[in-house]
């Protein structure tokens, strides 16, 4: 956290030494720092009160000026939800008068703020994130991301593990709302569509579809729902999310078949949603399924994925 706020304070002495406008920037007369974390939820042990508090001893370290201007930390909890999380932003910039927003412990949040600091011409330290379309397709030169994300966990991981030989691969994830995350993630439907329908139903049955944090009643998927989404997957050979659950960005996903049929791997792509064209027929998602049905058959899988 005290390089966190270090990189935060030299972004702010290089914008504001460049021109007299950026100078301005930073109003007030105070250089105001916004810790947007989580306080309140499963993050914050993660972050929350602690990188709060890291800010400010960062600033009595570092000194409590730059450009002759006094540093001030503020905070305020995102509670994992990105409403409030950019509702909270949006007063900062509006009405509070912060030039920088740090931490942000929440990809979905993060991007969404993310995309708010370049508009506004503000600065982001997100060490809290881990989606790598930060610093991929939605790279900015308002937003610094480190510490870690989810390309250098996935790239390590798997190199090392395939280095010693390793050919099966496993999903342990977190059990948050089974039936909602089949409706949000392209990569998770993609896999599911093609999994046998007992192991659906048993998923379903057992609950996980009703417990995990931000489980919602209302927007709880049904046995329908679930059977509607994953015979779309099977017709068009392919997931589609739109803004789903990351903001703003839209993606396809692809399954490869091993040569007994099972699903070996999903191929995801995603994009702006401005950029990213999404529609079934796209070149992108004609590109996906030649790409997915090139390696099933390199793995042995005898039948071309293509939509109907």
């Amino acid at each position: 956290m005290r390089g966190l706020l270090a990189c935060t304070l030299l972004a702010a002495i290089t914008s504001a030494a460049m021109t007299t406008a950026t100078r301005a920037q930073v109003s007030d007369d105070a250089v105001r720092i916004g810790v947007l974390t989580d306080l309140s939820s499963w993050g914050r042990d993660n972050s929350g009160p602690g990188s709060v508090e890291a800010a400010k001893m960062a600033v009595e370290e570092f000194g409590p000026t730059v450009l002759g201007k006094p540093i001030e930390i503020i905070s305020a909890d995102h509670q994992m939800k990105t409403d409030v999380g950019v509702q909270i932003v949006r007063g900062w910039f509006d009405n509070g008068k912060v030039d920088a927003v740090v931490d942000i412990p929440n990809s979905g949040i993060a991007i969404a703020v993310h995309n708010m600091v370049r508009e506004r011409n503000k600065i982001a330290l997100l060490s809290g994130p881990g989606a790598s379309s930060l610093t991929d397709e939605l790279c900015s030169p308002n937003t610094v991301h480190f510490t870690y994300d989810t390309y250098a966990l996935s790239k390590v991981t798997a190199s090392a593990v395939i280095k010693e030989g390793g050919k099966s691969w496993y999903f342990i994830t977190a059990d948050y709302a089974f039936g909602q995350q089949l409706e949000k993630d392209a990569t998770g439907r993609a896999f599911a569509a093609f999994l046998p329908e007992k192991t659906i139903n048993a998923a379903l049955e057992s609950g996980l579809d009703r417990h995990g944090v931000g489980y919602n009643p209302k927007r709880a998927v049904k046995g329908a729902k679930v059977a509607e989404m994953l015979t779309e997957v099977r017709k068009h050979g392919l997931a589609r999310a739109l803004g789903d659950p990351l903001p703003g960005v839209n993606a396809f996903s692809a399954p490869v078949f091993d040569h007994a049929g099972h699903v070996a791997l999903v191929i995801t792509a995603m994009g702006p949603e401005g950029t990213f064209d999404a529609r079934w027929d796209s070149p992108i998602a004609h590109a996906l399924r030649d790409c997915a049905g090139g390696i099933s058959k390199r793995l042995g899988y005898g039948m071309t994925i293509a939509a109907e």
